[in-house]
């Protein structure tokens, strides 16, 4: 069961390292962000046994979209701060007004991304990939920048939980929309049950129709009875413009930093990668579904130390921040370790598992009326699929380790306040070395091919880990108030 409703006295674990307090607040996040993957797993497994394009073009879109889509979900990240801190010292009832503001602001980025979906092709062409994928990649992307309505408030409504210390509920909520969401897919994608088969435009479907279930169950637990008793979530409906300017100051140098990161990425992955062939597109688009499986509960580690942080500092007691920031990367780095481990041994059965190797799978050649059809530039060899996704997925977990003590630290960071600093750092980084080295290793050693560009992001990580280790290290985020300069957002009810 979830701790009651009430202001988390810091006392009640006066453990060293309180291994217990962060798993039992992490575990649902990583649970919930698991479950998604596992999702996704499925997801990508359905679209891999209709064409190896369309599974490639899955991913190269959803990468893409998620650029436009993560500048909102890491600036609606900092809810759960000033949610944790306003619980931490005592003033509960005011961390209802935060989630609404929250979700005024996602309203409002979701409206402001529509003018993206009549440039999809455009954005899309950039990449310069084969007719069929780059047909297939439209449509998707468009799908997601539509869905944005959906996943941003779904996504503040989540920081808003985490802050209260309810994980659970995101973790429900995740669950059933994504049971929900394999059985649309698998009827959407292959026309089962009398429905027609969609292939790669029916797991979009079926996915904007979990994220919208997901919200309704948020929602529906946001504005029940218990909520709104302790947290005053009813009484949100009026636009409060100082707490959305707190939230955008504080949270907009989040949302750039993970923006720019997506974006580099996307580059890195869909031009650098892609560019030598679709054998490495699709390998490593199989490559990244099993690092999503791998980082993502880690990314749920990184939230609740966020809300751990924010408590803590909120009642006076750094001490206790800093030490839960040290379990909590503990516990990162060990599941990381197992979880590669596991890898080394099964990394070719595993890209394997994406990879159609039927008769089936091979395509007639293209009508050459039509200009969507696939080619060369779209196909490619299962047995290059495997050989060259085993090879990316031992680099995507070196990466990851050094990733893990970069997510923890940036949460740890982010619910002291301290996100500026973070932000220019970053993204000065992941320009110079990821993209910039990326760019060179391509340039200066071609038959490294994919694992050129995978060496320079390698050290990208290193980098920015070390740099926001030392940040959080040295205790500047001691000296932070979130609240400085701002009243009480609504002194009636706190």
């Amino acid at each position: 069961m979830d701790a009651p409703l009430t202001n988390l006295d810091p006392s009640a674990h006066p453990s060293k390292w309180g291994f217990g307090e962060v798993l039992r607040l992490s575990a649902p996040m990583a649970l919930a962000m698991l479950s998604g993957t596992i999702v996704r797993f499925v997801d990508g497994r359905m679209v891999s046994q209709v064409t190896s394009y369309q599974f490639s073009a899955q991913q190269v879109a959803g990468l893409t979209s998620f650029v436009a889509e993560a500048l909102a979900v890491g600036g609606l990240g900092v809810i759960s701060t000033f949610v944790s801190q306003s619980l931490g010292a005592g003033k509960s009832r005011r961390s209802g007004l935060y989630a609404w503001a929250g979700l005024h602001l996602a309203w409002m980025y979701a409206l402001l991304m529509l003018p993206l979906i009549p440039l999809a092709g455009s954005a899309m062409g950039l990449f310069g990939h084969g007719p069929a994928t780059h047909g297939m990649e439209t449509m998707y992307f468009r799908y997601m920048i539509a869905a944005l309505a959906l996943t941003v408030p779904a996504r503040a409504l989540e920081q808003f939980f985490i802050g209260v210390h309810r994980p659970r509920v995101v973790y429900i909520a995740a669950v059933v929309a994504n049971v929900f969401n394999v059985g649309a897919n698998y009827c959407l994608i292959f026309g089962k049950f009398g429905l027609p088969r969609l292939e790669l435009e029916g797991a979009a479907i079926g996915s904007c129709l979990s994220w919208a279930l997901q919200l309704a169950i948020l929602l529906g637990v946001f504005l029940g009875p218990r909520m709104h008793a302790t947290f005053r979530t009813r009484v949100g409906l009026t636009l409060r413009w100082r707490l959305m300017g707190q939230i955008l100051r504080l949270g907009l140098p989040v949302g750039a930093r993970l923006s720019n990161a997506m974006l580099c990425w996307t580059i890195f992955s869909n031009y650098f990668v892609g560019r030598f062939g679709p054998a490495h597109l699709a390998g490593n688009s199989a490559a990244m579904r099993y690092g999503l499986m791998a980082i993502l509960p880690v990314v749920g580690v990184g939230m609740a130390t966020t809300a751990l942080v924010g408590r803590y500092i909120g009642a006076g007691r750094p001490d206790l921040a800093r030490k839960r920031t040290h379990t909590s990367l503990i516990v990162a780095v060990i599941y990381l370790l197992v979880i590669a481990s596991a890898t080394l041994a099964w990394r070719k059965p595993m890209v394997a598992f994406f990879v159609r190797t039927d008769a089936a799978a091979a395509v007639d050649p293209a009508d050459p009326d039509d200009a969507t059809a696939p080619t060369e530039r779209d196909l490619a060899d299962p047995d290059d699929i495997v050989r060259i996704g085993s090879q990316l997925l031992l680099f995507l977990l070196v990466i990851q380790l050094f990733d893990s003590v970069n997510i923890v630290y940036i949460g740890a960071l982010r619910g002291a306040g301290d996100t500026r600093r973070p932000m220019i750092v970053s993204m000065s980084l992941a320009w110079l070395l990821e993209v910039g080295g990326g760019a060179a290793m391509v340039a200066a050693f071609p038959s490294l091919e994919a694992r050129g560009p995978y060496v320079a992001a390698a050290f990208y990580l290193v980098c920015a880990s070390a740099y926001m280790l030392w940040r959080f290290e040295s205790g500047h985020w001691r000296n932070i108030n979130v609240f400085r300069g701002s009243r009480d957002p609504s002194p009636e009810i706190a």
